[in-house]
C-alpha cells in the first residue's frame, strides 16, 4: 500500500511550489502598494493576462463559476485595474481590458515571479532549472494559454 505522506503523487508536488509562488506574489503586490488585491484575484490575472478575454473565458480558465469570476472582475474594475468594454464581434458580450494601473500590477507580479525563478535556479542550478521549465512547458502544451483564448 502506498504511503500518501512519504510518497506524494505529482499533484501535491506541483501544488506546494505554486502555493509558495502565489504567497510571494501577494506579498510582493502588497509591498508595491497594491493592498486592494488579494490572492483570489490572481485567478483572474493569471498568464497570459485577462486582456481581451470575456468574463466567461476567465471563469473557465480559472475553474470557477461565472458569478465568482464576475465578483473578482468587478472588484478589479472598481479599483481601476481593468475595464469592461463591448466586444466588437458581439455587442451583447463584454471583454476585459487592462488599464495602465492593471498593466503595472501585471508587471509587479511578473517581477516577483522572476525573482522566485532566479532563486530556484540558484537552488537547483541553472541547467536543472531550465530542464524543469522545459518539462513543465511540454506537459502543459496541450492545456496551455492558447486554449483559453
Amino acid at each position: 500500500m502506498r504511503d500518501y505522506i512519504a510518497d506524494p503523487l505529482i499533484g501535491p508536488l506541483l501544488r506546494i511550489p505554486l502555493q509558495e509562488i502565489r504567497a510571494r506574489m501577494h506579498a510582493g503586490v502588497v509591498a508595491a502598494g497594491y493592498d486592494d488585491v488579494g490572492p483570489a484575484h490572481f485567478n483572474i490575472l493569471q498568464h497570459p493576462t485577462p486582456d481581451g478575454l470575456r468574463p466567461s473565458q476567465l471563469a473557465a480558465r480559472a475553474q470557477m463559476t461565472k458569478q465568482a469570476a464576475n465578483r473578482l472582475i468587478r472588484h478589479l474594475e472598481t479599483r481601476g485595474y481593468l475595464a469592461l468594454e463591448a466586444d466588437s464581434r458581439d455587442h451583447r458580450a463584454r471583454i476585459v481590458r487592462l488599464t495602465d494601473r492593471g498593466w503595472a500590477l501585471i508587471g509587479t507580479i511578473r517581477a516577483v515571479v522572476e525573482d522566485v525563478e532566479a532563486e530556484w535556479s540558484g537552488r537547483l542550478g541553472q541547467r536543472r532549472f531550465e530542464t524543469l521549465r522545459a518539462l513543465l512547458t511540454e506537459l502543459g502544451e496541450p492545456y496551455g494559454p492558447s486554449r483559453a483564448r
